[in-house]
């Protein structure tokens, strides 16, 4: 597979600004998430990948300050390959981790699909170990550094003859992981009864995950492909690292910091919607105005006498905005303790506990104004 010339200069331009941006979005969910005190081990997980997210890409502007011929000449455990890939991966997998959690929160504590996802939480963990410890293979002679290694190099990968499969199965992980955090999410609240536009949403949202999977899967075909292009497959390969890095952790604030802006979008459109209505024309006569009152308790009492419950589940996303939803807001002992509950509906004949006795969704997408 041929390489053009590879322009370092852009290349750094770019992926600088794409990290900045990311980084600018996660530091967003991680404030937003301390000021409403609703952080939780998703967010704690978060702020691994967000750190070493910073020091990788400083780390590798500074290997590359010479190009890549320089790189040979940086000696030292910092400027290694090996402990640049371990970087890498620790963005990666971390957010991978983060994103696990983030979805094991939406249920509730004792729920079978919580803890499957908590046990996803601790194999991408184990995942990310067996990756370091491929990544050491040795690929020296016995007069340089067990971490003085080049293996992105063909005539490395020649040497190690049997001992390049670990090296293979770190690309299998990847494709695992993302394609379990792909699939899991969509099949757990596949029959999730919400509206259709915010079903879309929270689907799309979660199917984000298939941009790092298309990323991971051509990281690792231009990586095989392209290994002996010299320094045009050196900076190749370490830009879409950096570039798959950066990916990951946007994914994993992704629905949080989208549906912060949904509910703050939604918010100052009732209130324009509540501005209008109430300056509008007044009802002129006082019997208009008593039986409009009595259709709206009609119309309430109706509703509450429906066939659809609220089911309890764990909220993915809580945010101070509480007078966007019909329910009033949760204790302040509840918000402190646990993530807040999110609720859905389910089918109609389940047996449920009655929606005015269970704790508001914090991200409700009712779209009634609380003074109805």
């Amino acid at each position: 597979m041929y390489l053009p010339e590879q322009n370092l200069l852009a290349w750094e331009i770019c992926l600088t600004l794409f990290h900045f941006f990311i980084v600018g979005f996660t530091c967003l969910r991680l404030g937003h998430r301390w000021r409403t005190k609703q952080m939780w081990w998703d967010d704690y997980s978060a702020c691994i990948p967000l750190t070493v997210d910073v020091i990788f890409i400083i780390l590798t502007w500074l290997r590359f300050r010479d190009g890549v011929a320089g790189i040979p000449e940086m000696g030292g455990f910092v400027y290694s390959d090996w402990f640049g890939v371990a970087l890498g991966w620790t963005v990666i997998w971390g957010s991978r981790i983060s994103l696990s959690l983030s979805i094991a929160r939406v249920f509730p504590a004792k729920n079978t699909c919580r803890r499957f996802l908590l046990g996803l939480s601790i194999a991408f963990f184990l995942s990310y170990l067996a990756n370091l410890l491929a990544a050491a293979v040795p690929c020296r002679t016995t007069e340089r550094a067990w971490y003085s290694q080049a293996f992105n190099r063909k005539s490395c990968i020649k040497k190690l003859g049997a001992r390049v499969i670990p090296l293979y199965l770190t690309f299998l992980l990847d494709l695992r992981a993302e394609i379990l955090l792909l699939v899991t999410p969509l099949v757990m609240l596949w029959k999730v009864k919400l509206p259709t536009k915010e079903r879309r949403l929270i689907l799309a949202l979660f199917a984000s995950s298939l941009i790092t999977l298309l990323t991971s899967i051509t990281f690792s075909i231009i990586w095989g492909l392209t290994i002996d292009q010299g320094d045009r497959s050196v900076i190749l390969i370490a830009m879409l690292g950096l570039l798959q890095a950066g990916l990951c952790l946007l994914i994993c604030s992704l629905l949080i910091i989208t549906m912060f802006f949904y509910r703050f979008i939604l918010r100052k459109s009732e209130s324009d919607v509540h501005s209008s209505s109430s300056s509008s024309a007044p009802v002129t006569t006082e019997e208009s105005t008593s039986n409009k009152n009595e259709t709206n308790e009609s119309s309430a009492d109706n509703s509450e006498k429906s066939n659809v419950h609220a089911m309890s589940l764990t909220s993915i996303y809580d945010d101070a905005f509480s007078g966007i939803s019909s329910f009033p807001p949760a204790p302040e002992s509840v918000r402190r303790s646990e993530p807040l509950p999110l609720s859905y509906v389910v089918g109609e004949g389940e047996q449920r506990e009655s929606s005015s006795q269970m704790t508001p969704p914090p991200w409700s997408f009712s779209s009634r104004s609380s003074d109805n």
